[in-house]
């Protein structure tokens, strides 16, 4: 989409800033035009302050409260990964490879620079595939729009799901995975990886995995949540960031919002952080 479009998309309805990320597939996003986006979204600061979803409430059509960590989200697959074309495994599978790998039995092990792996594709909101009837209105359980009224299921808001979440030092690290030879551009990894950090319900989310890992020790009361990108060392999106312009930095800065940079092993089926900022 390009870049005039989206202006007009978000001067219309702020709250569309929330799916800002889903617009930025084209390659195009990069230099020049992702300066000029990232100079728009630093002069219009506000669209983050008043427009952004936050702590989303994750329930069933009937209000009842839903877990986030799942026991049945073991990294068991009944097939082989998924691979594209040019033989890289998608994203899913290497979520569930990068898992496993945190694991020894039902020990869970450190990953160097990454932690403890708690969790994979753990969801954010509520049940996406149900309409709530409000007032004669329709919605999605999980769309805090209260002005929002699909007219079929495909029109729901979708808020998603954390590709990765990880514990260390006392700290909890949504990592949005990007597989290898991913051409998305960097601006779209980090405005995902901050979507995603400001719609989860943390709190929530980290009773769940409290409950869940109590050999952690994981501290009660508030708990600090960050988010990164963790995308493949040496590929498009490190490059990009290696010729990047001031402004896309700045708005890294801003959103607090790092990217981590991993290989992997197809032999072994591992990752390894090679570099994180």
């Amino acid at each position: 989409m390009e870049f005039e479009k989206i202006k007009e998309k978000i001067h219309k309805n702020p709250k569309s800033i929330n799916v800002l990320y889903r617009w930025l597939m084209d390659k195009e996003f990069s230099g020049a035009a992702c300066e000029e986006l990232c100079k728009y979204l630093l002069d219009n600061k506000e669209l983050f302050d008043k427009h952004f979803y936050r702590d989303l409430v994750r329930v069933n059509c009937n209000g009842d409260s839903l877990e986030y960590r799942y026991d049945s989200r073991d990294g068991a697959t009944d097939s082989e990964p998924r691979k594209d074309k040019n033989g890289k495994i998608d994203e899913k599978h290497l979520a569930m490879i990068i898992f496993k790998q945190g694991r020894k039995g039902k020990e869970l092990v450190k990953i160097d620079n990454l932690g403890f792996i708690l969790d994979y594709e753990m969801p954010i909101g509520g049940n996406t595939e149900k309409l709530l009837k409000e007032n004669g209105e329709l919605r999605g359980i999980c769309d805090p729009d209260p002005n929002s009224n699909p007219s079929k299921n495909s029109m729901l808001f979708n808020p998603g799901k954390c590709d990765l979440v990880s514990f260390d030092n006392n700290c909890f690290t949504i990592l949005e995975l990007k597989k290898e030879d991913n051409t998305e551009p960097l601006v779209r990894a980090v405005m995902e990886a901050y979507t995603y950090r400001e719609m989860l319900n943390k709190s929530e989310a980290a009773d769940s995995l409290r409950g869940k890992y109590r050999g952690l020790s994981i501290p009660e009361g508030n708990t600090i949540w960050k988010a990164a990108p963790l995308l493949p060392f040496g590929e498009s999106q490190y490059k990009e960031y290696m010729s990047a312009g001031p402004k896309l930095i700045e708005l890294m800065d801003f959103l607090e919002i790092k990217p981590i940079w991993y290989s992997y092993s197809e032999k072994d089926k591992k990752i390894s952080v090679v570099k994180y900022l």
